[in-house]
């Protein structure tokens, strides 16, 4: 009967914790939605209340206008981001190429990096890395990592990516995103992957933790840290649709992989 009451209260005492860490996240969340919406809708309430009335009503100048539009669309994406995140897309496994995928991601942000003065370099192996994955899903992983990397080089700077097998896990690639800005700050290295962490003053906090569902839910993994010479690193590792079709590859095809990983200082796995 003892026994009986001593496991009772231990399950009791877990469901407390579980719901405390809930309403803990739940918290967390609600504090990080008002944050990223009332900071604009401020900003629009102001320019609605400071503006000029006429005869026909509000006047307002056209770069207050842009303004307005351009916090609403802020408030527009925090929301859509926030729906992704709650609410993730149903899986569309397709075998292809992550090669492909990832040279996708690079050409769409290739006009933001020559915009900011960053260079793009690649290294990939030079045999296919099949992954049974959802294309889509997997090119805004690496759209966001991309995307991050070159907003953290404000004066310019290089974004090096290297896509090989990994050369310690059996059956996987591995996808290596260095950058020389301004790297993640200690404090927050840990926290970076959680919902509406970011370093970016404008940032929603929510790119990377969708990332890292997206990654988790591919069954791979991926990890950040800082580079001994300066910027952050990535990690994003897949596991291959086909092992067999990798036979033909040597070690060689990894040496850009283990090269860029090998400055890694810390590094935190999610």
């Amino acid at each position: 009967v003892r026994i009986r009451e001593v496991l009772s209260e231990q399950q009791s005492a877990r469901q407390d914790a579980l719901r405390s860490e809930l309403l803990a996240a739940v918290g967390e969340i609600a504090a990080g939605i008002a944050h990223e919406i009332r900071n604009p809708l401020t900003s629009v309430k102001l320019l609605i209340q400071t503006a000029p009335r006429g005869t026909t009503g509000i006047q307002l100048q056209t770069r207050h206008a842009e303004v307005m539009l351009q916090e609403i669309s802020r408030m527009e994406n925090t929301i859509q981001a926030l729906l992704d995140f709650a609410r993730p897309p149903t899986l569309r496994r397709v075998e292809h190429d992550l090669r492909d995928t990832i040279r996708r991601a690079m050409n769409l942000v290739d006009g933001r990096a020559a915009h900011q003065g960053v260079i793009i370099s690649a290294d990939f192996a030079d045999v296919p890395l099949p992954v049974d994955a959802d294309p889509e899903q997997i090119h805004q992983v690496f759209v966001n990592l991309f995307i991050n990397g070159i907003e953290s080089m404000e004066w310019g700077g290089k974004l090096e990516i290297a896509a090989g097998m990994s050369d310690d896990l059996p059956d996987t690639c591995r996808v290596v995103i260095n950058d020389s800005g301004t790297g993640i700050p200690q404090d927050r290295l840990r926290q970076i992957f959680e919902p509406f962490m970011t370093t970016k003053e404008r940032g929603t906090g929510l790119g990377l933790a969708i990332s890292r569902r997206i990654v988790n839910e591919h069954g791979g993994k991926i990890a950040a840290g800082n580079r001994g010479e300066g910027g952050a690193t990535f990690t994003v590792e897949l596991p291959l649709a086909n092992s067999t079709t990798m036979a033909a590859a040597g070690p060689r095809d990894m040496r850009a992989v283990s090269n860029a990983q090998g400055a890694v200082a810390a590094t935190v796995n999610t």
